[in-house]
């Protein structure tokens, strides 16, 4: 009886921390998913409030608002020097004492860039994922006292901006 008790808590606290681990891997990729999507919608010309949405709604996450998604969208100009080498082809943050005039441009509120030639990045964070099994939650930091374990899920995707349709 013992040993059967000892066996099925462990056998129990392996199958929710391979649940656990399910649904953080489905959850990253809905978020992925979402970054593809919304990276498209943008490349096409539509605006920002539009992909945002889109995005926010795309694949929604079990226990995260949409509302609580982030989504931020980069333009960068591939015509820029320094932004057509190589490390700039993803519109990643250059290396230090490199400079850009070019990135992460202002454009007005809702609107897309002024024309094609551009590079456009989709990142999408849900940060309150929530981890539930105790056996799963040092590995993302947290201890068994605190209330809840949020996770961070990221993802990214970049695109060549089209223009609008």
């Amino acid at each position: 009886m013992v040993e059967f008790g000892i066996l099925a808590l462990l056998f129990t606290l392996i199958m929710f921390a391979i649940a656990d681990f399910g649904m953080l891997l489905n959850g990253w990729v809905a978020v992925s998913s979402a970054a593809r999507d919304a990276s498209r919608r943008a490349s096409v010309g539509e605006t920002v409030d539009q992909v945002t949405d889109s995005a926010r709604h795309f694949a929604p996450l079990p226990g995260v608002r949409p509302a609580d998604v982030k989504v931020v969208i980069d333009y960068c100009d591939i015509t820029d020097p320094l932004c057509a080498t190589p490390f700039r082809t993803m519109c990643e943050t250059p290396p230090a004492g490199v400079t850009c005039a070019a990135w992460n441009p202002t454009f007005p509120t809702g609107s897309p860039p002024p024309s094609p030639g551009y590079t456009v990045r989709v990142t999408v964070v849900a940060d309150t994922f929530e981890v539930i099994t105790p056996l799963v939650r040092p590995f993302f930091g947290c201890n068994s006292s605190t209330a809840h374990c949020w996770v961070k899920l990221t993802s990214s995707s970049a695109l060549r901006y089209e223009g609008p349709p």
